[in-house]
């Protein structure tokens, strides 16, 4: 979504739940697999493009494809979502549960 500040990437409502589970590391990354940010940890390194994290959300000055992943080994839970730079919406979820 494009916004006053830049490109706007959200976390799919349904897996919010698992933002407030503090067993869980999740992040951004860009679809090479290079680090953008830490969700979790939002004022820690982050690339230079990042305008704005929060747990449910990615600003980025300019429009790109990358990745949303979370990994919940408590629970063996993981997510990959890919989201691409057209729509900037989750475009294909990879989630795997032993549960």
């Amino acid at each position: 979504m494009l916004t006053s500040k830049g490109f706007t990437y959200q976390v799919p409502q349904n897996m919010t739940v698992y933002l407030r589970d503090r067993h869980c590391e999740h992040g951004w990354y860009d679809t090479n697999g290079t680090f953008i940010v830490d969700s979790t940890n939002i004022d820690g390194k982050k690339l230079g493009s990042v305008v704005a994290v929060t747990p449910q959300n990615l600003t980025l000055s300019t429009c790109a494809s990358l990745q949303w992943q979370i990994h919940c080994d408590n629970i063996q839970f993981h997510c990959i979502i890919n989201y691409t730079g057209k729509h900037h919406i989750a475009s294909h979820h990879k989630c795997s549960s032993s549960l």
